[in-house]
């Protein structure tokens, strides 16, 4: 099995195959493990049942029972190399501490892992999982190691989709760790068969002094002033300030980065204390930015003109990026919506942006609130809001739109054209607890409403619902219980079995010549009504009889 890590000698552009995570890689150390536990630590995590109690006949020379860990967070990257018919591989973490490169496809291989990779930073969480002690409960919480999502940036220098590295072809794969770490790696993937190291930045590195927990996925952006393309993400999340049931104020994690996706360097940074590239400080950013955040390229011109970022205080931040040099992007406050006390709503997940027509006067900002860090909580009024912007690429609002602004939409159906948006009031305890989609003019987003808590137990998922919903209006599109009225409950349909539901992913599908544009999350496949251009539609319906 190829696992690798990236130890003593590990630079950029080195094969991580030139530092392997097996016993023979004397830089690897774990703390409190005697050399024969050291021993056993990697062959465990490496597959082998050196524990002798995970394998039917308790065999220490067998793969273990159990080799794959929990995927918790991280979204699967695909890359399609397209060299041969089947050219695909996945990457994701998982709690066994590793990154796994899946062969996928449709080939005799696929499913296979190609190689996996451990951040030397979670050599010291492998005892724990290898020892099986101390359990998860209590002030004992779950180790993490890479939890977030990859995310690739290829280029085909043919422009023909076809990663090959032999031509001088790129593939790179930027992880963050989410509750696994205040870092960031970069991987060259070009030959999916010979990782190379890129870069690291972490906490310690000089200007990412402010970097938290990296929860912000990273999102890859070509902007006017560099030439290489960049990545853009929130600083994080301060697990000390928010994972208390009273949120505290927070240290780190204040504020937007920018940096080169290719070197890792800072290019820019917005916040409450920075230092680093160009650097402007907003005395306004006192929460972390543990979100997603929206790019945008307003005049589809190929460069990024605009950020909107959400914190854990309600607010969106909207940052005009569309000139050439970096001292001359604006920051502003763009919308208000918490409060302070007991009532501060959060923004975990990233806005949902949608561009309108020069004709419709603003474009729509889409944002759910919800601490799905504390999934029982009842005492936050959250809501979902749609707020509308102007076009301008350098347009600044003279103050923020705060929920005043906005109209009440929870149980009006009508809501005014003249206004600055909507926003609908969730039940108590009700929390969004991912991002949103919109297709054919319908938001698409999902909740959860908590279950009474049973003391140690997994079992009260409470009820998910996934709403869907005009953008413009907050009005129902569908009639979700097939009765005469459209009324205010048809805004959403709930889920069997509860939980939280995934963030909505769209899809379009080619069957029989027809294309098909859906939104799925989980077993779900929300297809929004398109608009009827003078044509008549043939429907069926099934009426269940005693």
């Amino acid at each position: 099995r190829r696992v690798y890590t990236c130890t003593s000698g590990c630079v950029a552009g080195s094969a991580l195959s030139a530092t392997p995570f097996n016993n023979a890689n004397a830089s690897i150390t774990i703390a409190g493990a005697t050399a024969t536990e050291r021993t056993s630590i990697i062959n465990w995590v490496r597959g082998g049942n050196t524990r002798g109690d995970d394998n039917p006949s308790n065999n220490t020379a067998h793969v273990r029972g159990m080799v794959h860990g929990d995927v918790i967070h991280s979204r699967t990257a695909v890359i399609n190399y397209g060299r041969t018919a089947d050219d695909v591989v996945l990457f994701y973490g998982a709690g066994d501490g590793l990154l796994h490169a899946i062969r996928g496809g449709r080939v005799s291989s696929a499913g296979s892992e190609s190689w996996s990779f451990v951040a030397p930073e979670h050599f010291n969480s492998l005892k724990r999982i290898h020892d099986h002690t101390p359990v998860i409960g209590g002030t004992d919480s779950k180790p993490y190691f890479i939890d977030g999502s990859p995310v690739a940036w290829t280029y085909s220098s043919a422009n023909d989709g076809v990663i090959n590295h032999a031509r001088g072809d790129k593939a790179y794969l930027f992880l963050s760790m989410r509750r696994g770490g205040r870092i960031l790696y970069a991987l060259d993937v070009s030959d999916p068969d010979n990782p190379k190291f890129l870069w690291k930045r972490s906490n310690s590195d000089a200007g990412f002094a402010a970097l938290g927990q990296t929860w912000s996925t990273p999102v890859v952006a070509k902007v006017r002033a560099q030439a290489n393309p960049v990545l853009v993400f929130g600083m994080g999340y301060d697990a000390a300030a928010n994972d208390p049931s009273t949120q505290g104020t927070p240290t780190v994690g204040r504020g937007v980065m920018v940096i080169d996706a290719f070197t890792g360097s800072m290019l820019w940074q917005a916040g409450a204390s920075v230092s680093g590239g160009t650097a402007l400080t907003v005395a306004g950013m006192t929460h972390d930015f543990p979100a997603d955040v929206a790019v945008v390229d307003s005049n589809a011109d190929g460069y990024a003109d605009r950020i909107y970022a959400g914190d854990t205080a309600a607010n969106i931040w909207r940052i005009n990026i569309g000139d050439n040099a970096f001292s001359n992007w604006t920051v502003h406050k763009f919308a208000e919506l918490g409060s302070g006390g007991l009532n501060r709503r959060k923004f975990l997940f990233a806005p949902d942006v949608v561009l309108t027509e020069p004709s419709d006067g603003s474009d729509y900002v889409l944002i759910g609130s919800g601490d799905r860090e504390h999934p029982f909580d009842t005492s936050i009024a959250n809501r979902y809001y749609a707020i509308r912007d102007d076009h301008g690429l350098n347009y600044v609002r003279s103050s923020p739109i705060e929920q005043g602004n906005l109209f009440d939409a929870t149980s009006n159906l009508d809501t005014p054209a003249n206004v600055d948006g909507w926003f609908v009031q969730l039940q108590t305890g009700e929390k969004v607890v991912g991002g949103s989609t919109t297709l054919n003019g319908t938001v698409i987003f999902g909740t959860n409403i908590p279950a009474t808590q049973v003391a140690n137990s997994c079992s009260s998922l409470g009820e998910a619902r996934l709403y869907a919903v005009n953008y413009k209006t907050g009005a129902p599109s569908f009639n979700a219980d097939l009765d005469n009225a459209v009324t205010a409950d048809d805004r959403y349909a709930v889920t069997p079995g509860g939980g939280l539901p995934p963030t909505p992913v769209p899809v379009s599908v080619s069957i029989d010549n027809h294309i098909y544009t859906v939104a799925i999350s989980g077993p779900n496949v929300i297809a929004p009504p398109g608009p009827e251009i003078n044509r008549r539609y043939r429907q069926y319906w099934r009426q269940n009889r005693e």
